[in-house]
């Protein structure tokens, strides 16, 4: 799709914001599948996930009763705080 034409021709110009709206857009959706995709392009591009990033994850996890993400993801937050 667009977005990830644009993230294929411009990788510098993307940052947590935009990975944040689309994480969001998925977590909506429920589309778990495209979230994790999403979550790895993000990693895959050094992007660093900030609290609402880590957050947006947390909601959509929780969502989907997945506990065993929740507290990964949760765990990712501390190591940030740290």
């Amino acid at each position: 799709g667009l977005v990830d034409r644009f993230i294929a021709e411009q990788p510098k110009d993307v940052d947590e914001v935009l990975f944040n709206a689309l994480l969001d857009t998925c977590c909506r959706l429920k589309d778990l599948p495209r979230l994790e995709a999403t979550s790895q392009r993000m990693r895959d591009l050094g992007v660093q996930p900030s609290p609402v990033t880590l957050g947006i994850l947390v909601k959509t996890y929780g969502q989907a009763q997945d506990l065993q993400k929740v507290l990964q993801v949760w765990g990712e937050m501390e190591k940030q705080r740290d």
